[in-house]
């Protein structure tokens, strides 16, 4: 959410208002939103919760009975909670998740793949894109084709879902996932695809995030 959409609601506040602002600012921010460079320059690109979290470190021990901070997260495998405490958060943050849900054969829940792609491929329009976006979705046709039903229960592919940080990217895999030249099963048409600022919110047993950026 950029900054003037949270504070327009609070104009309605009166002196009796209680606000409670619940988000992470560690999250999708506004920055995918803002891509205006003023825009950026003048602070839009900061959150509301952001911009609060740094005000209340300010202040100290004052502040703290206004703060709580939650440090369960009940979504995702344990590895990939401590990639993000690594990365992100820099404190401790625990698992709450069954460790059982995961997927029986993944001996890791985090894989990445190189798209190889040829040094001559680069320089042809769409080219990066389209070989990217195939390799992720193979990637998704091939733990399709072994979902654990009993661990998952009954195979549902709309749980599993492409992501990538650009629009065009999203576009381009359903190009190939609808093309009736293309090799990917017909199954993966239920697979969801939404851009990353789009993904806050949602949940899904798989993500395929393809980092390939727009070619021009």
């Amino acid at each position: 959410m950029r900054e003037p959409e949270g504070v327009a609601p609070l104009c309605m506040a009166g002196k009796h208002t209680k606000i409670v602002i619940a988000g992470d600012q560690h999250q999708v921010g506004p920055a995918m939103l803002v891509l205006g460079d003023e825009a950026q320059e003048n602070g839009l690109a900061v959150s509301l919760l952001e911009r609060l979290q740094k005000r209340y470190e300010t202040m100290g021990a004052v502040a703290k009975p206004y703060c709580a901070t939650l440090v369960t997260n009940y979504r995702c495998h344990e590895k990939i909670v401590e990639l993000a405490e690594k990365l992100f958060y820099k404190t401790p943050l625990l698992c709450g998740v069954n460790p059982n849900s995961t997927h029986p054969d993944a001996p890791f829940p985090l894989r990445f793949v190189c798209s190889s792609i040829d040094d001559r491929m680069k320089h042809v329009r769409n080219a990066k894109n389209y070989k990217e976006a195939e390799i992720a979705l193979l990637e998704a046709a091939n733990l399709a084709e072994t979902w654990p039903v009993d661990g998952w229960g009954p195979k549902n592919l709309s749980e599993m879902c492409f992501m990538s940080t650009a629009r065009s990217q999203i576009t381009q895999a359903a190009i190939l996932v609808h093309s009736k030249r293309s090799r990917m099963p017909l199954k993966l048409r239920e697979l969801q695809r939404h851009p990353t600022y789009d993904i806050q919110g949602r949940e899904f047993r798989a993500l395929f995030l393809s980092t390939s950026e727009p070619t021009t």
